[in-house]
């Protein structure tokens, strides 16, 4: 088995084991029992797949990733009218 993705949230985890799931790969959520313990922090809960999986794990996930923003810390806004916020 090999950790493919660290999830941000056990949620987030749901969502990437189910895409992988829908795509034909077998994959396990570990560290799902350590929530209870110590809330939703990131970093406790990751999506394992069998070894051999891995490529075409990979290849799934970066289709299913958004794209990253160019500037993160600066962010287009807009009101449903198209024109920006005060």
């Amino acid at each position: 088995m090999r950790c493919i993705y660290v999830a941000e949230n056990l949620i987030d985890a749901h969502l990437v084991r189910d895409r992988l799931c829908d795509d034909g790969i077998p994959a396990e959520i570990h560290g799902e029992d350590l929530t209870g313990s110590f809330g939703l922090l990131p970093g406790y809960v990751s999506v394992w797949v069998p070894e051999i999986q891995s490529p075409d794990a990979d290849q799934i996930l970066d289709s299913f990733r958004p794209a990253e923003p160019d500037d993160p810390g600066r962010a287009e806004l807009s009101l449903p009218d198209g024109t920006a916020p005060a």
